[in-house]
């Protein structure tokens, strides 16, 4: 992720954004921050960001990137200049306070990732495989944006189970 950009804006979460085993933040309205390490989702009691210096970074950042975000444009949805990607709601839209979203870039993305994981079982990759070589469309009923993302990721730079 692109630290020299965001991260004097947003130093509450800096042990998050250092390091590397995460691949996203979460930061709710309601002042709870989440992450995602190989898969789980998990909590981070001890972070406290206040609202008011969140919006203020996130405004910042925005401007950094091009974007504006204010009350008039309450929704950022940036991409970093590494792919990582940073999206974030301020009031009125998300209340009472902001929400943000990173999700950071994997470049060497591959199936063995997931698979070592344990967030891909090896039948399913094979499965999905054949799927992209006979050049079968495919599509995600459920999941998140990133899972999604991820599964378009691997489905262009297959490189075997």
């Amino acid at each position: 992720m692109n630290f020299e950009l965001i991260l004097p804006f947003l130093r509450p979460i800096e042990p998050l954004l250092l390091d590397d085993s995460i691949s996203e933040i979460m930061g709710n309205p309601d002042s709870s921050w989440w992450y995602e390490r190989d898969g789980v989702m998990h909590r981070d009691e001890s972070i406290s960001f206040d609202a008011g210096k969140l919006r203020t970074g996130l405004e910042v950042v925005a401007n950094r990137l091009g974007k504006k975000l204010d009350e008039d444009n309450p929704v950022l949805n940036a991409q970093l200049p590494d792919g990582s990607r940073l999206a974030a709601v301020i009031p009125p839209v998300a209340r009472p306070s902001p929400r943000c979203h990173s999700e950071v870039f994997e470049p060497q993305f591959t199936v063995r990732r997931p698979i070592s994981r344990g967030t891909l079982t090896r039948p399913l990759a094979e499965f999905l495989a054949e799927q992209f070589a006979a050049e079968r469309r495919c599509s995600s009923a459920r999941g998140l944006g990133p899972g999604r993302r991820r599964c378009s990721i691997y489905s262009v730079s297959y490189s075997g189970a």
